[in-house]
C-alpha cells in the first residue's frame, strides 16, 4: 500500500477533512489531495508533521496495514 493511501486511511479513521489536514500543514487542499492520491512525494520531515497531526508515531505510519487494524470483511454464503 503506498504511503498516500496509508495516511488517507488513518485520517478518516481519525475523522479529519482533508481541509482540516491541509490547514494544519499550512498548504491548499489540493496539495494536500495529491499526497493522500500518490501524486505528490512526501519527505520524512512532511510524514512527521502529518504523524503528529493525526496523533500517531511515524512507524504507525509506514507500517500501516488495514488487515492488522480492521477486522476482515465476512463473506455470506
Amino acid at each position: 500500500m503506498k504511503m498516500g493511501s496509508k495516511i488517507k486511511m488513518i485520517r478518516e479513521m481519525r475523522d479529519f477533512t482533508q481541509s482540516y489536514m491541509a490547514m494544519k500543514l499550512d498548504m491548499s487542499q489540493s496539495n494536500y489531495s495529491k499526497i493522500e492520491h500518490n501524486e505528490s512525494k512526501i519527505d520524512i520531515e512532511r510524514l512527521e508533521q502529518i504523524a503528529v497531526i493525526l496523533e500517531v508515531d511515524i512507524h504507525f505510519i509506514m507500517d500501516f496495514e488495514p488487515d492488522k487494524f480492521l477486522p476482515p470483511l465476512i463473506k455470506k454464503k
